[in-house]
């Protein structure tokens, strides 16, 4: 949570570019034992600044993970057609 809650501060307080609010995710992904929940995170990070290809491969990851959660499958829809449209 530590990590979450600095990429958080990094972009709603520090107003910081999305390279230093992912790069707060991707090294707490490097080091956490059990990183789903910062992929989860930075996958609703990059689906709210519109990076829809790279919140697309984190909510894949997410699916694969839990196959039984229908609302990542939902979310890997909608980014798809979100890609598809562009």
């Amino acid at each position: 949570s530590g990590y979450i809650s600095l990429a958080e501060l990094y972009e709603y307080r520090m107003k910081k570019p999305k390279e230093d609010v992912v790069a707060v995710f991707d090294a707490g992904t490097k080091v956490m034992v059990n990183p789903i929940p910062l992929l989860q995170a930075r996958g609703g990070y990059l689906r709210r600044v519109g990076d829809h290809a790279g919140a697309l491969r984190d909510y894949e990851k997410l699916a694969d993970a839990y196959t039984n959660n229908l609302g990542f499958r939902e979310i890997i829809a909608e980014l798809k057609a979100k890609i598809a449209q562009q």
